[in-house]
């Protein structure tokens, strides 16, 4: 941007004879863009989690401390490697000898089961046989006890009777056995649907004790970096205390308040696709290009500002990032439905009036020759900033040069420039 233009520079002799001047020069652009405002926030992780413990123990180890990167994925690929790394380890000897008595009562239940599936089918064919015998001999003592009922009148009344009792014996002897074997076959499933129960509760005991033990080492939630470590060796761990802070840093969001009154621009501008943002970090040399995740939608009651989340890929530097929680930082964001407008380089403005100038070049006249144009400005992007007068796209303005012309003067151009506006 020029020095202010002096009450002579402007007072000149209008169309009066002026010296050739030379300059150079650009063109009017024409760009489409939203309104442009800057807000102020605080860079937030996007997953913080207070790690604690599901079981009371002692702590026996921490394998942490503050500022510690952790992963979630195995550290060594074992195959039966549990993910997340460990950070915390609770005491639990007592639990192994649980386990341990488990792993027992498990293969009691195990062995009871073989037993029976070996046992049964012998002591079915014993039952079967069992009954077998005793429905011959029934079926023998029946057709006794008749042959002598027939000659009761030739035999004493001792034999008719002991005949009479051996029958009733094996009658009995044989229904019995026939009601042994039924419930022998009418029991055996039952028999070894039970000893496989047996097995499943033993089974399902280890896995309790098996996932309780898991729960005694403390591990990593996701990739991130420990920003407090709340225990320490000795400690003793309640059931649902927290042990230690994890916070992911990449991607890492930039909270700002966006006041009530600015909301249905923003809006506007997310439904029309456009919801990207320049982010500058205080201290930090990068700019980052983020994207509006969310508008949080309940404002804060006292300064009626609406929370608004944008996300970053945040950059590796070193074996952390460049962008850490707590930091200030400044996001750019377009606001409301995307218009038209002129914008110039800075430096074609000439200030020291009430509106800044511009000096236009006249392409139709030979030599090229200069006016004064009155303007407003609005909006910025980097070097350029728009400009609200009697001006077209493709118009040339004297960027190099402009601090002594007067309307209607001369000039030559040494050099035009062709940069055009970023797409910010």
């Amino acid at each position: 941007m020029t020095l202010p233009l002096t009450h002579q520079n402007l007072s000149g002799q209008e169309g009066g004879p002026a010296e050739p001047a030379t300059i150079v020069a650009a063109k009017v652009v024409k760009v489409k863009r939203s309104s442009q405002q800057t807000f102020i926030g605080t860079v937030q992780p996007i997953r913080k989690s207070m790690v604690g413990t599901a079981v009371a123990g002692r702590v026996v180890s921490v394998l942490i401390d503050a500022g510690d990167p952790v992963k979630i994925g195995s550290q060594t690929n074992a195959p039966n490697e549990l993910p997340g790394q460990p950070l915390i380890q609770l005491r639990t000897e007592t639990l192994k000898i649980e386990m341990g008595a488990a792993k027992i009562q498990l293969q009691i239940a195990q062995d009871t089961l073989t037993e029976l599936l070996t046992k049964l089918p012998t002591d079915l064919e014993l039952a079967q046989a069992k009954a077998s015998e005793t429905s011959a001999m029934y079926r023998n003592a029946e057709a006794e006890f008749r042959r002598v009922e027939k000659m009761k009148d030739s035999i004493s009344g001792l034999e008719l009777d002991q005949a009479r009792l051996k029958y009733q014996i094996n009658r009995q002897l044989s229904t019995a056995a026939a009601i042994a074997l039924k419930q022998f076959e009418a029991t055996k499933n039952i028999r070894i649907s039970q000893a496989k129960s047996g097995v499943a509760a033993a089974e399902q005991e280890l896995l309790r004790l098996s996932n309780l033990q898991e729960k005694y080492t403390i591990r990593a939630p996701f990739d991130g970096f420990v920003t407090q470590k709340l225990t320490e060796v000795g400690d003793w761990a309640a059931a649902g205390q927290s042990l230690v802070e994890v916070v992911q840093l990449n991607p890492i969001d930039i909270v700002i308040n966006v006041p009530q009154s600015q909301i249905y621009r923003l809006q506007q501008s997310m439904a029309a696709g456009i919801d990207a943002a320049e982010v500058s970090i205080d201290g930090v040399d990068n700019s980052f290009t983020g994207k509006i995740d969310r508008i949080v939608p309940r404002a804060d009651l006292k300064s009626r500002t609406f929370p608004v989340r944008i996300r970053i890929e945040n950059q590796k530097l070193g074996k952390t990032y460049v962008i850490q929680p707590g930091m200030l930082g400044r996001t750019v964001l377009g606001l409301g439905k995307e218009i038209e407008m002129l914008m110039v380089k800075k430096d074609a403005l000439v200030l020291g009036t009430v509106n800044p100038v511009l000096w236009v070049v006249d392409p139709q006249t030979t030599p090229l020759k200069v006016s004064r144009v009155s303007v407003k400005t609005g909006e910025t992007i980097g070097e350029w900033i728009q400009v609200i007068g009697n001006l077209s796209e493709n118009d040339i303005v004297v960027l190099q040069g402009n601090e002594r012309l007067r309307a209607g003067q001369s000039v030559t151009i040494t050099k035009m420039e062709t940069d055009s506006v970023p797409k910010k």
